[in-house]
């Protein structure tokens, strides 16, 4: 149990700077989450390429597709789970199959000829509460209209990846 003495009193302004990692190969920059790299897994030794940079190499040759990933590239079916990325992940996935049966349907040819996004992983990376407390002047200026001191607020980060040619691609960031 934690005692109220021991929390410290906090406004909703703090600023928490997320990771990010420098791609060895061409040198650009990439949040952590969206790289899919794990900075609690990694050592010096372990070298980080981005996902455009991974498909670059295995398109000309110059790598082949990954066996055994690196300890410090997770994929993004290693994130964790929760019950709003299952059910997402669920209804994509029951929504793309009924496109591909339906295009079947129309086109006349089986289900399995009809090409569809496939390799799709979603995922919550950010799930916290918040609160947006009200400017003084504001409150003081509507406070007997029964306006709010602060507003409680969810915030959740979601994000799409897709596998392409072995590499999780970020799709779609909300």
């Amino acid at each position: 149990m934690v005692r109220k003495a021991d929390l410290q009193k906090k406004k909703n302004d703090d600023e928490i700077e997320e990771g990010w990692v420098q791609c060895d190969a061409c040198e650009s920059w990439v949040h952590q989450i969206c790289g899919l790299f794990n900075k609690g897994k990694n050592d010096q030794n372990v070298h980080y390429l981005c996902p455009k940079c991974l498909i670059l190499g295995l398109e000309t040759g110059q790598r082949e597709g990954i066996r055994v990933r690196p300890q410090a590239m997770l994929e993004a079916k290693d994130l964790p789970q929760n019950n709003l990325s299952m059910l997402l992940e669920q209804r994509v996935n029951r929504k793309l199959e009924e496109d591909r049966q339906a295009r079947a349907v129309q086109q006349g040819v089986p289900p399995w000829e009809v090409p569809t996004a496939e390799g799709l992983t979603i995922r919550v990376i950010n799930n916290v509460i918040k609160k947006c407390e009200v400017k003084q002047k504001f409150y003081e200026a509507f406070r007997g209209d029964g306006y709010a001191e602060a507003f409680i607020y969810r915030q959740r980060v979601v994000i799409l990846f897709q596998k392409i040619d072995g590499v999780d691609v970020a799709l779609y960031c909300m």
